[in-house]
């Protein structure tokens, strides 16, 4: 019946509605003249037209479905009066072999899906079950194994993360940190505004407002040169050498140990400084032969110590030591080779410490992952808007190693017996990937932090990170919404992984006969079919998509968020902040539209005004 009524075009079921209503009325009153009055046999045909009637209001309401969308809506109240233990996905049902079958022969029997519009999609998703839709939950427990939301641009990643984001920071304790590389000004405002009527301690990354901006230093929970080398290694640009690439890092590894061993805290500046300039490198080697007990003369800021001194004052000393040793060997080499094999440092670190605002990851008294962990901090990083791609790109994969170390100094040297969570939520995760992200997120979980992961595509994750750390990285993800896609092999690969199910299809035939001319026939098949062919989770429209819970499948239509409160958030400072953002995503919404550009996060550098401190520049 779903089929036939779906497929029926609107002259033909307003006729059969006129019809059916005569014939009900005339039946009824020929049954009353032949009878001589009024009987029970007369309500037959009173009912066949009620049915008829029932059966046209049914036709509207799927012709309806198909083509207006379910506009859901929830308040903040809603949701800090809800299920504590139960995160509300919105309006759902099973996806099963009845509803694949469904939209399979309404496929066939239409040749195509209809489409309300380019950037809406099908609707014909929602007119199968929206007479089962009912509420569907995510249980936070589920949250102990991570949860991936993949999608693309504009399919309602940023939607659902802001309606779990506003449940977190309502009812489940410990802190809550978003890394937002696209600088949503939804889902800015609306973190401010939950942080606030929860009572949560808050606090904002944003670079291009530094009078605003929390200060973050990347290095912070480093514990020795290595895990330094390590770190910053992510950042290097590729080289068709490796040569210059290690030995770019081994020089910055061996200024990392020489600032620990004399007391200075590490900061990317002084890295890239005494790791690259030739002034600052003596006076360290000096600092630290003098660490060692070797007598340096004019090893003070003003006097430069000769290379050939600070090794004749070692060998004299008798001290031995092998980073010593390897350091002299440094200075004593050719000036312009080392230049030239250490370029690849100002390559990746000289477009963050010089930058207008540096200081905000630089500062030694910044504020620590230990504090926003037992305070239960709201942390937002903002790495768009005046930043360049690149640049916003390595200032995440920074802050996202630092946490992870952190998380790594909770499994080691944490002895609480229960750990309170940590949530970690990273919109565009591929733009912060490293190589060892993969075991991090794998480890992570036992530390007690919960990762929840935004991205387009796996295909833009194993750019950055090769194909299988980028596999190895998703099956750590053991819940998984998918929205609207846009790359061929992905939304195949998901279709694959939701398994397949016996579906009827129909097949005709037609055949010539010598005796009465041509003559065929339909028949039904069955056979192995996908429970959601991989052209469906292309055509999904924006805030619908499947969940994956308790070994069902379900379609679910995502709420939006009521407007946040623009005056909590302009009380607390951040309302300039949060309409600087917004102004300057219409700019880019109109800039791509003068210039046919898809949408995306640009490569450039807007024009972009300051907030709270004037532009970056000033």
């Amino acid at each position: 019946m779903w089929q036939t009524l779906l497929t029926r075009p609107p002259k033909t079921e307003y006729a059969l509605l006129a019809a059916s209503v005569v014939l009900a009325c005339a039946l009824a009153k020929s049954m009353y003249d032949v009878m001589g009055g009024f009987t029970c046999w007369q309500t037959l045909p009173m009912l066949w037209g009620l049915y008829r009637l029932w059966r046209f209001w049914t036709w509207c309401d799927l012709q309806t479905a198909l083509n207006q969308p379910v506009t859901l809506t929830i308040s903040a109240q809603a949701i800090r009066a809800g299920d504590s233990q139960n995160i509300p996905l919105g309006q759902g049902f099973v996806w099963g072999v009845e509803q694949a079958q469904h939209l399979l022969d309404f496929q066939q029997a239409c040749g195509e899906l209809p489409y309300a519009g380019e950037a809406e999609g099908s609707y014909a998703f929602q007119a199968i079950g929206e007479h089962l839709a009912r509420p569907v939950s995510l249980p936070t427990e589920v949250l102990r194994k991570h949860l991936l939301i993949e999608g693309r641009t504009g399919s309602g990643k940023s939607q659902l993360a802001t309606l779990i984001c506003r449940f977190l920071i309502a009812h489940a304790p410990g802190a809550l940190v978003v890394i937002e590389p696209k600088d949503d000004p939804d889902l800015v405002g609306h973190l401010i505004a939950a942080a606030h009527e929860a009572g949560r301690k808050l606090a904002v990354f944003a670079p291009y407002a530094p009078a605003l901006s929390c200060r973050l230093s990347p290095l912070s929970t480093c514990r020795d040169a290595s895990e330094v080398r390590a770190r910053l290694s992510a950042l290097m640009p590729p080289s068709q050498e490796a040569f210059f690439s290690g030995r770019s890092l081994l020089a910055l590894e061996r200024t990392a140990a020489m600032q620990q061993a004399v007391g200075e805290a590490w900061d990317l500046g002084s890295l890239l400084r005494d790791a690259t300039l030739l002034p600052r490198r003596l006076h360290l080697a000096a600092r630290y032969l003098a660490s060692l007990g070797v007598s340096v003369d004019h090893a003070d800021v003003r006097h430069l110590p000769a290379p050939a001194a600070l090794a004749a004052a070692y060998a004299a000393s008798g001290v031995s030591d092998e980073l010593a040793e390897h350091v002299l060997a440094d200075l004593s080499s050719d000036p312009e080779h080392y230049r030239r094999v250490t370029d690849n440092l100002n390559v990746a670190l000289g477009d963050v410490v010089n930058t207008p605002w540096r200081h905000l990851l630089t500062d030694p008294k910044a504020l620590s992952w230990r504090e926003i962990d037992q305070d239960e901090m709201v942390l937002i990083v903002l790495t768009a808007s005046l930043l360049t791609r690149e640049l916003g790109r390595k200032t995440a994969t920074l802050i996202m190693q630092d946490f992870m170390g952190h998380m790594g100094r909770r499994i080691t040297t944490d002895d609480e017996p229960e750990r309170r969570p940590i949530y970690l939520v990273a919109d565009e995760f591929g733009q912060m990937a490293y190589p060892d992200l993969a075991d991090a997120v794998a480890l992570v979980g036992s530390a007690g932090g919960r990762v929840m992961a935004l991205w387009q595509s796996r295909a833009a994750l194993a750019d950055d990170m090769g194909d299988r750390a980028a596999q190895a990285l998703v099956d750590n993800m053991q819940t998984r919404v998918t929205l609207a896609l846009a790359d061929d092999m992905a939304a195949r690969r998901i279709a694959e992984s939701m398994g397949t199910r016996q579906l009827l299809s129909a097949a005709e035939s037609r055949r010539r006969d010598h005796e009465s001319g041509f003559s065929g026939g339909r028949t039904l098949t069955r056979h192995p079919a996908r429970l959601v062919e991989p052209e469906w989770l292309m055509a999904l429209p924006p805030g619908h998509g499947w969940v994956r819970l308790g070994g069902r499948h379900y379609k679910i239509a995502v709420p939006l968020l009521e407007p946040f409160d623009a005056h909590v958030v302009a009380q607390l400072g951040y309302g300039d902040l949060v309409e600087t953002i917004r102004r300057q995503k219409e700019r880019e919404r109109r800039e791509r539209a003068e210039h046919h550009m898809p949408d995306g996060v640009p490569d450039g550098v807007p024009e972009f005004a300051g907030v709270g401190g004037g532009a970056c520049g000033d």
